[in-house]
């Protein structure tokens, strides 16, 4: 149980560090962004959204991991549903790692068109949407197969 704790741990910090950065992106694009973008606004709205997304999420692990760390049940509780093998091969099936990789390269690559040209943004941001919504259906699925 102490290996998961300090797991736990460097997740806080890692989750932390990365919330920090993108605060700074966030600050960056809302007072400090040079410039007008070549399409509009869009592209600077899309990206401090994005980076708020993940932001509230990663707050939220935070919280929920810091309470883990000071409560024994709910750290017993993570930890099995860390090393549950039933529902790591339904997640291993429905290709949470790699599905949830190809999602993550469709959004900053939406993020990214969004400079130069909305269909593909809009395109790229569908692809990326559908990919997750994929994802969950095969879970829900898979959970009821096994």
């Amino acid at each position: 149980m102490e290996q998961y704790k300090k797991a736990l741990s460097r997740k806080i910090g890692l989750v932390m560090m990365s919330s920090g950065i993108l605060l700074l992106l966030i600050v960056y694009l809302l007072f400090f962004f040079p410039g007008e973008p070549v399409v509009g606004k869009f592209p600077h709205f899309f990206l401090i959204g994005f980076a708020f997304g993940i932001n509230a999420v990663g707050f939220y692990y935070t919280y929920r991991y810091q309470r883990a760390l000071k409560d024994e049940t709910l750290l017993r509780k993570y930890y099995y549903e860390d090393q549950d093998e039933r529902l790591n091969l339904i997640r291993m099936k429905a290709g949470f790692p790699s599905l949830s990789v190809a999602g993550a390269i469709f959004l900053v690559a939406s993020a990214v068109a969004a400079y130069f040209d909305a269909t593909v943004t809009y395109t790229l941001l569908a692809g990326a949407i559908f990919l997750f919504l994929y994802q969950v259906v095969l879970l829900f699925v898979l959970s009821a197969k096994y």
